[in-house]
């Protein structure tokens, strides 16, 4: 299947009779645009005319129907309506073509004057008839310098025919007259191969006349003839030469035959009539009705062949008169399928613009199509190189050197030129063009590859192209303006296609430098230790700058030097990590001044005067080094650390290149800044964990001992010290001596004081009360090179001091004070809880002998009452009842009777609150038959007297409970059930008492209203109802522990456990504490 071609918004289908079955479609169908209107566009193209007009005529006068291009002359407002070529025509009814309209006095004034600011150079009209009568006019301007032809009238006028059909007849009408067209005779490529054989018959039969050689001469475009035929054809098909040169071009021009007795010696003789050994010939035109169709030629190379005379040249011109015929129509046939071949050619080009690929095979692919598009015998692209030089990237045809060794100065030959004017440029003969400037080697090349003529034209917009394209020919020639448009048509394409493969290389090498920058991140995440860090960034560099072959990082040391971290390359055996960076190199040039800095050529590089850079520099030389680039670390503004890349040759360092290292080296400086921060974090992290551990043993014990040792084992840690130590003040001598110590090299310290002379470390810190740290230049008597020391102080008071101490010279940091003024803040925090226990320890222990002494004060009192109300009142009450009885059964005054009565109600009631009165004090039953038996009467009691349900639930009880462990028991039990019927609005209350190993366990249920535990407890601690508290403190007193459970609506349930046996003051106390 045939591709479409696109023309401008056309589409023409490619392959065999396309232009004609483009014709037939149009014709045959119905168009969506206005007929005229498309008529005029379709015109313009075929003629590649750069305007054209139709007007028809109306009313007896023209009238512009529909304009296509540019400027139209009729627009002028000086031209009439019947100015212009509308009477020229109608009055011949036949096509005109007018070379020179402003000189052609037929032409209107006006009409000349228009035409002239518009530019036109030709004009060519055909009358549109209908019925043997012009009823309109085609007109086309063309501003070529060759304008419009014979050949182009007569397929200007067959157009027109079918046109005239279309817009004054029916356009399916119009369908018959397109088949006439396409069917007669018979398709180009069919008309075109029986022209070549015919003409190779001629040749052939010529040639066996002659005993000579013959050759048919066609013209392929104005000024240019092409050698078609030949006999034997043994010679190159592509000779080509002008009108007017060599012995076809003069016949041409003279439009007459020709002998020439001795070739060699002939002024007009072209170098392709000398290369091919010619001696002897003669020359005869081919015209048809006075145009030039082509030319024969008949040669004779022998010398001793015998000269033409003037029968041979008339012989040739009888032979001749069929060839005409037969040769136009082989030149028609071969414009027709040139002009195919550059728009499929074109078309191509275009279709190769969605294809990816890089810039090389693209090259390739252009200048192996553009010798399929003219006759040349070979192509060339060179492509401008950072320093101004064109160097080639693809050739094709006969060319005897690679495309990579032509290199051309900027400016230099046809190629330089194109580029520097922006325009084609041409040379004729490489052999004769003194302005051609060519390096020897090439011209040399050039020559011995017999191309003779250059055609140049650059890919890119005048000061932006890229390179140039070149095509060159064997034969020393003119290119002709046909082929330099079509050659700079090609040449837009090629742009076209090289400006996408370059886009598509340059995404590729951004996506590969992005895909290696990813690598290079993936690399770094998770790496926190610097080195590593350093080493990855130092391997990733030469996969994204190729041709690195060593790479350097170097980062600052605290003194302000710089250091070499990581080397790598041949120079890693010459400058070794830990190595100072010298002053005033490369690298240290880019610390100072933060900015990247480069050396192109190290050999181009004066030899520095100072003696060590001047080293270095012979050492770079001698390792291969040619190149060398420096990049600055830089994170938020600063620099961290210098990356340093070598190159085994001369570099330029484009900008493209530097932003490339330089975001790796901002990647190395993020992942150097981040492995930084980590590793700090990694400390700061060691250090909480080493304070939160002393923290957690600070909080879970009291054991200052435990606490102190961890504080010296965290010293060592943080401060990565050989060891680490604790001393503490003496509080009878004010001395200090050493406690708690961690030291692999040391036995240990029991007993040993701390030196506090003058000028100690211990003196210094006593003196100062801050950190005092030591160096190298200050080693200890105990063989310590680096030493530090910070108080513990409590309150005014020195309490401690904590050392750390190492043996090698390290000295420590900003970093270790820190760490350690922090370890010397909780060994305070120790020791003054230590102080502090001991103090609340003998507070607790008084409080709670007092709390028990008031609990067993208070239920003794009870007791005391409630025999005393019992015994005492109770009875005395009951003697007074007894008397008031007595005088009542006595025949007492009536009127006594009803006193007496209420008198003795009185007393009974008195009496009744007595009795409970002692029993709410103490009931005797706790005392007399036990726990058990209290609470089910006590319980009943208040049930009883609050209408309510109450059960109480007892097991098996020893004989011999503790009193205390009873009357706690009980008071628990009596403020539960007051609570329940007080607060709870309870309807059932149920009481439980049982024993569970060494414990009495009781427990209080109700199903009242319940309430929020946590808000009674806050409550109870502000102050407005303590019994919660009081219930809880009581069980903790007696060697106990409580629970309450309650939800609001659910109610409420209370356990206390109490001791079988009665708790000694330590578990006593450790109840009250809370100290499992």
């Amino acid at each position: 299947m045939s591709q479409p071609v696109v023309l401008e918004g056309s589409v023409f289908p490619s392959g065999d009779g396309g232009f004609l079955e483009a014709m037939r479609r149009f014709l045959a169908i119905e168009a969506s645009e206005p007929v005229p209107r498309l008529l005029t566009r379709v015109f313009g193209r075929l003629l590649c005319a750069d305007q054209t007009t139709l007007r028809v005529g109306e009313g007896g006068r023209p009238v512009v129907a529909a304009t296509w291009g540019g400027d139209a002359p009729h627009s002028d407002p000086d031209v009439a309506h019947d100015e212009g070529l509308w009477t020229l025509v109608a009055e011949g009814a036949a096509a005109v073509v007018i070379g020179d309209p402003t000189e052609d006095d037929r032409l209107s004034p006006h009409f000349r004057r228009a035409l002239g600011r518009a530019r036109y150079r030709s004009l060519l009209a055909v009358p549109l008839s209908l019925d043997g009568t012009v009823a309109g006019v085609l007109e086309a301007c063309t501003r070529r310098p060759q304008g419009f032809t014979e050949a182009d009238k007569i397929f200007a006028a067959s157009v027109a025919a079918h046109a005239s059909a279309t817009l004054f007849g029916s356009p399916r009408l119009a369908a018959p007259n397109v088949n006439l067209l396409t069917d007669s005779p018979e398709r180009p490529e069919e008309s075109q191969l029986e022209a070549t054989r015919s003409l190779q018959l001629f040749a052939d039969s010529a040639a066996r006349v002659f005993v000579a050689r013959v050759g048919v001469w066609i013209p392929v475009e104005d000024g240019v003839l092409a050698e078609r035929i030949s006999s034997p054809a043994d010679v190159d098909p592509a000779r080509r030469v002008l009108v007017g040169e060599g012995l076809a071009g003069q016949c041409a021009q003279a439009r007459r035959g020709a002998i020439v007795e001795h070739l060699p010696r002939w002024l007009h003789a072209a170098p392709s009539d000398l290369l091919a050994g010619a001696r002897h010939a003669i020359a005869e035109p081919l015209l048809v009705r006075g145009r030039l169709a082509g030319v024969i030629t008949v040669t004779r190379n022998d010398p001793a062949s015998t000269p033409f005379v003037e029968a041979d040249l008339a012989m040739l011109r009888r032979l001749g008169e069929p060839a005409g015929v037969v040769a136009r129509e082989l030149g028609r046939s071969e414009e027709t399928g040139q002009r195919r071949r550059e728009a499929e050619a074109l078309a191509r080009i275009a279709h190769a613009l969605s294809e990816q690929g890089d810039v090389a095979s693209v090259c390739q692919q252009i200048v192996d199509r553009v010798m399929t598009l003219l006759p040349i015998t070979a192509a060339l692209i060179v492509m401008t190189e950072p320093n101004g030089d064109l160097r080639g990237v693809a050739r094709s045809g006969e060319l005897d050197m690679a495309a990579v060794d032509i290199v051309l100065p900027r400016g230099g030959g046809v190629a330089g030129r194109a580029i520097l004017t922006g325009q084609p440029v041409s040379s004729n003969d490489v052999l004769s063009d003194p302005s051609l400037a060519l390096p020897e080697n090439v011209r040399e090349r050039m020559i011995a590859s017999g191309q003779r003529a250059l055609l140049a034209v650059p890919l890119g917009p005048p000061g932006r192209a890229m390179g140039a394209l070149t095509v060159a020919n064997r034969h020393a020639i003119k290119f002709s303006d046909r082929e330099r448009r079509l050659l700079e048509a090609f040449a837009d394409q090629a742009t076209l296609a090289l400006d996408t493969a370059r886009l598509h290389e340059d995404a590729e090498r951004r996506r590969k430098e992005a895909e290696t920058l990813a690598q290079g991140t993936r690399a770094l995440v998770g790496v926190h230790d610097t080195l590593q860090v350093v080493g990855r960034i130092v391997e990733s560099v030469p996969f994204l700058l190729p041709g690195c072959i060593h790479a350097a990082v170097a980062v600052p040391r605290p003194e302000g030097t710089l250091e070499a971290v990581v080397v790598g390359g041949p120079l890693s055996t010459i400058f070794r990590p830990g190595g100072r960076v010298t002053k005033g190199s490369l690298v240290n040039r880019v610390w100072q001044e933060h900015r990247p800095t480069w050396t192109s050529d190290l050999m181009a590089e004066p030899e520095p005067a100072e003696p060590e850079l001047a080293e270095r520099h012979h050492i770079f030389l001698r390792a291969g080094v040619r190149a060398y680039l420096a990049l600055p670390l830089s994170v938020r503004g600063q620099t961290v650390g210098v990356l340093g890349m070598a190159f085994g040759q001369p570099r330029p360092f484009m900008s493209e290149e530097i932003a490339t290292g330089q975001t790796l080296a901002n990647q190395a400086a993020l992942a150097l800044e981040n492995a930084r921060l980590y590793e700090e974090a990694e400390r700061r992290r060691r250090e909480a964990e080493v304070v939160a551990e002393i923290s957690r043993t600070i909080n879970a014990s009291l054991d200052v001992d435990t606490v102190l040792q961890q504080v010296v084992e965290g010293a060592r840690i943080l401060c990565q010290s050989d060891g680490a130590r604790i001393a503490l003040r003496e509080p009878e001598t004010g001395s200090y001596t050493f406690r708690y110590w961690v030291d692999p090299n040391q036995e240990g310290y029991a007993g040993v004081r701390v030196e506090t002379g003058p000028g100690s470390l211990g003196d210094r810190v006593r003196q100062s009360r801050r950190p005092v740290r030591t160096t190298a230049a200050e080693t200890s008597g105990e063989g310590f090179r680096a030493q530090m020391a910070v108080p513990i102080v409590i309150g005014n008071e020195i309490e401690g001091l904590l050392f750390v101490d190492n043996r090698s010279p390290r000295p420590f940091t900003d970093l270790d004070e820190s760490a350690l003024v922090l370890l010397a803040e909780h060994a305070a925090v120790a020791l003054r809880n230590a102080r502090l226990f001991m103090e609340a320890q003998a507070t607790g222990r008084r409080l709670q002998a007092v709390s028990r002494r008031l609990l067993e004060v208070q239920e003794a009192e009870r007791r005391h009452l409630s025999r005393e109300l019992h015994d005492e009142v109770g009875q005395a009450l009951t003697a007074v009842k007894m008397n008031l009885q007595m005088l009542r059964r006595q025949s007492a005054p009536p009127q006594a009777t009803g006193r007496l009565d209420e008198s003795i109600g009185l007393v009974d009631r008195i009496l009744q609150g007595v009795r409970q009165l002692s029993l709410d004090l103490r009931p005797s039953l706790l005392d007399d038959l036990g726990l058990a038996a209290a609470l089910r009467w006590y319980v009943s009691a208040q049930a009883e007297r609050s209408g309510i349900a109450a059960n109480v639930v007892t097991e098996p009880l020893p004989d011999h409970l503790p009193i205390a462990t009873s009357t706690t028991c009980f008071r628990v039990a009596q403020e539960a059930v007051t609570n329940a019927l007080r607060h709870a609005k309870a309807t059932r209350i149920t009481v439980r008492l049982r024993c569970e190993g060494k414990e009495l366990e009781v427990s209080v249920g109700d199903n009242g209203v319940g309430f929020d535990v946590s808000d009674a407890r806050r409550r109870a601690m502000q102050g407005a109802a303590a019994g919660l508290l009081g219930l809880e403190e009581r069980v903790q007193l007696a060697g106990g522990r409580s629970s309450i459970v309650s939800v609001p609506g659910w109610g409420t349930i209370l356990h206390a456990w109490l001791p079988l046996s009665t708790p000694s003051p330590s578990n006593t106390q450790a109840a009250a504490e809370g100290i499992p």
